[in-house]
């Protein structure tokens, strides 16, 4: 039975001690992301945690007064120094996310609560596989060329002729799926290839615009896998090429 690291997360978009300094007033600190939520903000200064009622560090967050959208950490007194680095640790929002790149979601090693990395099998090893296929560029694999799709270079400003582009994104994911099931089948004959990590059958592929944003394109893939299994998984694109991943699935894909 193969395993894999389980790799895919959904991103939770927390910044971890981004480095910034203190403006030329010697008084606050410009944020340069907007905060989603202010639950585990944290400011920290020579790896020191500050708290908000410090005699001489005190702060409180403000709105920054050349961006109502983001804010400033505003000290009750003047500091000494513009040279001082401070750590700043904060939820941030999607789109401005350094940590997934605005996609929502991302890859690292998971590791469960005793330290060990998180091995997936079966239907949650096939559906990482397919959006990890999905989420790579298509030849940026020098050992599998044809891993991957090409659904960024597709996708950029406005969609002038959805009909032609629909066709295009089914094309290509169908071409990945075919290729992924082709090199399944070949590691059948060398390895167990459980009937739940294995493609039976690809369903559909259904390439949508959105009515209310002609700019949001939705791929729902469906598969079925040897077991008997049918799943769906659903891209959501924009025109910035960010990017969405849900799966509809009963057992649970991922991990944080």
């Amino acid at each position: 039975m193969s395993q894999e690291v389980a790799i895919f997360r959904i991103c939770d978009h927390f910044v971890t001690e981004d480095l910034l300094f203190i403006n030329s007033d010697f008084q606050s600190i410009s944020i340069n992301r907007p905060i989603g939520s202010q639950k585990n903000f944290e400011l920290k200064r020579d790896g020191f945690v500050i708290p908000t009622t410090s005699r001489n560090y005190g702060y409180s967050l403000a709105i920054d007064p050349n961006n109502n959208a983001l804010q400033v950490v505003q000290f009750k007194k003047l500091q000494q120094s513009s040279d001082d680095f401070f750590e700043l640790s904060y939820y941030t929002v999607q789109g401005w996310c350094p940590k997934c790149n605005t996609l929502n979601v991302y890859f690292d090693w998971v590791f469960d609560n005793s330290g060990r990395l998180v091995l997936i099998k079966n239907e949650q090893k096939l559906l990482q596989d397919v959006i990890k296929g999905t989420l790579t560029i298509e030849g940026s694999n020098t050992y599998h060329t044809w891993y991957g799709t090409v659904l960024q270079s597709l996708i950029g400003g406005k969609i002038a002729n959805f009909p032609n582009l629909q066709v295009l994104l089914g094309n290509d994911v169908r071409d990945f799926i075919n290729n992924l099931k082709s090199l399944q089948a070949k590691q059948a004959l060398i390895q167990t290839v459980t009937p739940q990590e294995m493609i039976n059958n690809l369903v559909s592929i259904n390439v949508s615009q959105n009515p209310a944003n002609p700019d949001l394109v939705e791929i729902s893939i469906i598969i079925s896998n040897v077991a008997g299994d049918v799943r769906e998984i659903t891209r959501v694109i924009n025109q910035n090429n960010q990017l969405m991943i849900t799966g509809n699935l009963t057992t649970p894909l991922l991990f944080s």
